[in-house]
């Protein structure tokens, strides 16, 4: 038996909880085992987008380089039967070069919108 809307919400959530507990503890292999075969992690603000289980481990690997302190801090979570949003605050020093910027030392530290 298929599972209802509402169990498969709350599966869906549990998923992106998984996802963002592995995020912060940097566990790039536990982090691609959220992504399914058609992996895909679109970063709109930079109009950059990682297609494959490549181009995704790619994209963690050179930002768990660049920031090896990351904290991603859950602020709201809005879910629905297609659809979890996360508001979060992303920190870390940025200690590797990211981007094409050399490492500065500094705190990092902004607010994010994810959509899984």
């Amino acid at each position: 038996m298929a599972p209802s809307d509402s169990e498969q919400q709350l599966l869906r959530l549990r998923l992106v909880e998984e996802h963002v507990a592995l995020e912060n503890r940097h566990d790039l292999d536990g982090i691609m085992t959220t992504f399914g075969a058609a992996a895909r992690y679109d970063d709109e603000p930079w109009d950059t987008h990682y297609v494959g289980r490549d181009g995704v481990r790619a994209f963690y690997s050179d930002l768990l380089h660049a920031m090896p302190d990351l904290q991603i801090d859950v602020q709201r979570r809005h879910a629905s039967e297609a659809t979890v949003v996360l508001e979060v605050i992303i920190r870390g020093r940025h200690l590797g070069s990211w981007r094409g910027l050399p490492p500065t030392g500094r705190l990092i530290q902004f607010p994010l919108c994810g959509i899984y």
